[in-house]
């Protein structure tokens, strides 16, 4: 039927249908503005523009839904989705100071499994469920009370409403354009990376800066466009990622100290240092204190495990590519360690990754292995052939009876190995009892006050005062002493074999013990102080018998900060391997290149062992800094985002 033609026809036009892009669009200001208060941000977005223009073209789209049933359906999918975004984001910051991103739904069960009911924020959850209540409550009022309609000739109808929603969502994408035209620049001689919110809207290198300054709405659709749109890498930028790959390997040192050496690399899950003492955990007090340790105390991370794995493996970790994606796309992970540990001795070597978990955890054996990053073979709880099983995500089997039952496919006699062992008996929580660990429990508490009179006078750590957080720290330390027989198994099984003269231990933590808030109650730091970077230092130790002999100790300096950035690179040192440094953002300990290192999280901030900051423009110092110490901290952190930039291009792009 011709429209123009018919001009008598007339159309129903409810009020309802404009009413609720209305409501839609002040419930979305008035969700950002609370939930940047329950998140301790700010009262709005600093440049709150950009997200009232994505709220005015996402009130258009449901405008656009004519059909009743329809624009309800949108409606409440798009509120609906804010507010579990709004409790997933208040419940990750309090626990993490970290934010939902794209490259954390692809952990998918992984990180499911690890979330327990106290990590919920529920009071944040409680206020947007009831302001989501409270809306339903508003809707169905609206429903019920609003009758009103228009009967207006059809022809009428369809040009005022494409009339309002052209005026409208040019009215929003004008504001887009004319907010992001005036976003801050950096003048002239200053680095773009500091000073730039126009940068920071193209990389979103500061993740929560990003979030405080664009908004909810912003952060999201600038993320979903940037991978539906990426921003290809220019001819320039392959030609300097290819030039600076291809010139920078060392080449192999053979008269590195530990050359053609084994190497055992221990991740230690959740290791801090009050885990560790003579009394409890004597294995590990030699590893960390003993006559052979290397033990840095100026040691500190701030990731998720998969990230610290993946650096001390890498050098580095891309941020908006999935490894597994990588993987499949074929990228050559030459520079990883196994490789280069494999491919800079003509000695025939092996390679091993153990873990405790099932093989698929983080998708490790598709990742892991000779495809990816390398290693020759892979043994999970799938080839553990003793009695004990993983019964739950709390319930681990035992690291000792892991090792033991591993060992001698894991650390040959008869040839050149590099084994990676990343332990989960110590994995959190610590809510209940581990069945497998009950003669650590009673050694635990027979030595209880013994220990008690020995972290008092030793330390600065606090036994717990509360009898359930008491109760969290037992679990914890007796989940340590089976960590520390399986140490002890493992220096024991060297030294039957012949082998402990010609093998080196590096252990490192990968984070705190943040499970049931553990680490803030014993260090006695307030959880919401996200800057003090003592939660952060946490144990590293060179444990090696023929580095002991060679280096003199005495002379050794390993009170610079250092990280899990500069693990890879210290062992390529060691062991004279022959490594990328470009693709590594860190240095090695032994090196006076470790001045300029500095730690980025995934999570968030940057960092050394004086400064942190979440955008290089606030600083926050936890000592004492002089100008001079500040002007080097911002000049190495613009170099890591710098370096970091590239590494995005190189992964994404799969240049190399």
């Amino acid at each position: 039927m011709n429209i123009l033609n018919n001009k008598n026809v007339t159309k129903t036009y409810p009020v309802t249908r404009i009413i609720i892009p209305f409501v839609f669009f002040m419930f979305s200001i008035i969700m950002e503005i609370i939930n940047f208060a329950l998140m301790g941000l700010q009262f709005a977005p600093t440049y709150f523009i950009f997200d009232i223009s994505i709220i005015i073209l996402m009130s258009c789209f449901l405008y656009a839904c004519s059909n009743k049933k329809l624009q309800y359906v949108v409606f409440f999918t798009f509120v609906s989705i804010q507010t579990i975004m709004n409790i997933v984001n208040c419940t990750m910051y309090n626990i993490f100071g970290d934010i939902l991103s794209f490259d954390l739904l692809k952990l998918g069960g992984e990180a499911t499994a690890a979330v327990k009911a106290e990590f919920i924020d529920w009071v944040g959850s409680a206020i947007n469920l009831s302001a989501l209540i409270l809306l339903i409550a508003l809707i169905i009022l609206i429903n019920k009370k609003v009758k009103k309609n228009y009967e207006l000739r059809t022809y009428s109808s369809y040009i005022f409403s494409l009339t309002f929603m052209f005026c409208m969502s040019s009215f929003g994408l004008s504001l887009f354009k004319i907010q992001k035209d005036n976003l801050s620049v950096a003048e002239t001689g200053e680095s773009q990376i500091i000073s730039s919110d126009s940068y920071l809207f193209d990389n979103f290198q500061f993740k929560i800066d990003a979030y405080k300054k664009f908004g909810y709405f912003s952060f999201y659709t600038k993320s979903i466009l940037d991978l539906i749109f990426p921003n290809y890498a220019t001819d320039e930028e392959v030609e300097f990622i290819k030039e600076q790959y291809s010139k920078s390997w060392s080449g192999v040192n053979n008269l590195a100290p530990l050359y053609d050496d084994n190497l055992i690399v221990v991740l230690c899950e959740s290791l801090d240092w009050y885990a560790i003492d003579p009394i409890n955990t004597p294995t590990l007090w030699e590893l960390f204190y003993g006559a052979n340790a290397f033990s840095s105390n100026s040691f500190y991370a701030r990731n998720r495990t998969n990230f610290s794995e993946l650096i001390s493996l890498i050098g580095n970790a891309p941020r908006n590519t999935n490894i597994l994606d990588l993987v499949k796309a074929g990228y050559n992970f030459e520079f990883s360690l196994p490789n280069v540990f494999k491919n800079s001795s003509c000695i025939e070597t092996s390679t091993f990754y153990l873990h405790g978990n099932n093989e698929d955890f983080y998708d490790r054996n598709k990742t892991h292995l000779q495809n990816g990053l390398g290693f020759d073979e892979m043994l999970t709880i799938e080839d553990y052939k003793g009695e004990q099983e993983l019964i739950a995500f709390d319930q681990w089997i035992s690291d000792y009876e892991l090792l033991k039952s591993f060992s001698e496919k894991a650390f040959p006699t008869d040839k050149r190995f590099l084994t990676y062992f990343a332990s989960v008996s110590t994995h959190g929580p610590y809510e209940n009892k581990n069945q497998y660990f009950a003669e650590y429990y009673e050694k635990y508490y027979n030595n209880l006050q013994q220990y008690k009179t020995w972290l008092t006078q030793n330390t600065e750590f606090l036994y717990p005062e509360d009898k359930e957080v008491q109760t969290l720290f037992d679990h914890y330390k007796c989940a340590f002493m089976d960590f520390d027989k399986s140490m002890e198994f493992l220096l024991t099984y060297l030294k039957e074999n012949g082998i402990y003269e010609n093998t080196s231990i590096l252990l490192f933590a990968d984070h705190n013990s943040y499970y049931s808030n553990l680490c803030y109650e014993v260090k006695g730091v307030d959880k919401t102080d996200f800057s003090n970077i003592y939660i952060n230092n946490i144990p590293f130790s060179i444990y090696s018998p023929k580095l002991t002999i060679k280096l003199e100790k005495e002379n050794i300096n390993l009170n610079n900060f250092c990280s899990t950035f500069d693990i890879l690179p210290t062992i390529c040192d060691l062991y004279g391997l022959n490594h990328n440094t470009f693709m590594e953002q860190g240095n090695s300990i032994f090196s006076e290149n470790i001045a300029n290192s500095v730690f980025s999280s995934n999570l968030n901030g940057v960092f050394n062992d004086k400064i942190f900051s979440l955008n290089l423009t606030d600083l926050y110092f936890e000592k004492e800094a002089t100008e001079n110490e500040i002007e080097k901290f911002l000049e190495n952190s613009v170099a890591f985002y710098e370096k970091q930039y590239y590494f995005e291009k190189s992964y994404k792009f799969l240049i190399q």
